[in-house]
C-alpha cells in the first residue's frame, strides 16, 4: 500500500516511470485495487512522455480490448510508434497486424519485413514465425500502395529507415512515404573518331 502510494505521488509529478509502475500495478491488482480503464489512462500518460514500454503495452490493450474499447488502428498507431523506437515487441505486434489486417491494410510484404527485424532484435516468436514464410521479393508499388494511410499521425521519423530493405527506396517526410527515383548521370559524349592514313591530321566528327 505504501508503494502504491509513493508511485501514485510520484506519477502525478510527471515523473514517467512511476506512470508505468503505477498502470502495471493498477491492471495488475497487485498493491492496489485493480483498476484497468486507470492504468489504460496511465500508460497513455507515460507513452505521450516517450515511454517504450508503455507505448508497447497500451497498444496491447487497445488491440485487445482490455481497459479501452477495443481499436486495431489506434492499436497498429502505438505499434508504429514502438517498432520506430527500435522494440523487438513492438515490431513482432506490428508484423502480426500487417499478417491479419489488424488496423492496418494486410501486407504480407511488409509482415515480413517487421518479422526480419524482430528477430534481428532477439524475438524468439518473430525468428520463429519467420520459418514459415519463404523470402520474399519485396514490391515497391505494393508497398507504396499498402502504407497505413489511417495511421499517417504516427508515420515514424525515420520512415526510410525502416520502410527500406533497398537503399534509396524512400523519401522522408511526413505523410505516406513516396516512391523516389534513382537519376543518372547522363553519358559522356564520346571523342571523336580519326580516319585517313596513319600520321594525318584529317578528322572527321561524327554526329
Amino acid at each position: 500500500v505504501r508503494a502504491s502510494h509513493l508511485y501514485t505521488t510520484a506519477a502525478r509529478r510527471g515523473v514517467v516511470p512511476a506512470m508505468r509502475a503505477l498502470a502495471g500495478m493498477l491492471e495488475s491488482g497487485k498493491g492496489i485495487a485493480k483498476n484497468e480503464s486507470e492504468a489504460g489512462a496511465w500508460y497513455r500518460r507515460a507513452a505521450a512522455a516517450g515511454d517504450a514500454q508503455s507505448i508497447l503495452r497500451i497498444g496491447q490493450m487497445y488491440s485487445l480490448g482490455i481497459g479501452v474499447a477495443r481499436d486495431e488502428v489506434t492499436a497498429a498507431r502505438y505499434f508504429v510508434r514502438g517498432a520506430d523506437a527500435g522494440m523487438a515487441e513492438a515490431q513482432y505486434e506490428l508484423a502480426r497486424a500487417y499478417f491479419a489486417g489488424r488496423g492496418v491494410p494486410r501486407n504480407d510484404s511488409l509482415g515480413v519485413v517487421w518479422l526480419e527485424r524482430a528477430a534481428a532484435r532477439g524475438s524468439a516468436a518473430a525468428a520463429d514465425d519467420l520459418k514459415r514464410w519463404k523470402p520474399q521479393r519485396l514490391d515497391r508499388a505494393s508497398l507504396a500502395e499498402h502504407y497505413p494511410r489511417q495511421i499517417s499521425g504516427f508515420v515514424p521519423t525515420n520512415t526510410s529507415a525502416h520502410l527500406n530493405p533497398g537503399r534509396g527506396l524512400w523519401r522522408r517526410g511526413p505523410g505516406p512515404p513516396a516512391l523516389t527515383s534513382r537519376r543518372r548521370r547522363p553519358a559522356a559524349p564520346a571523342p571523336p573518331r580519326r580516319e585517313g592514313f596513319p600520321g594525318s591530321r584529317r578528322t572527321v566528327q561524327r554526329a
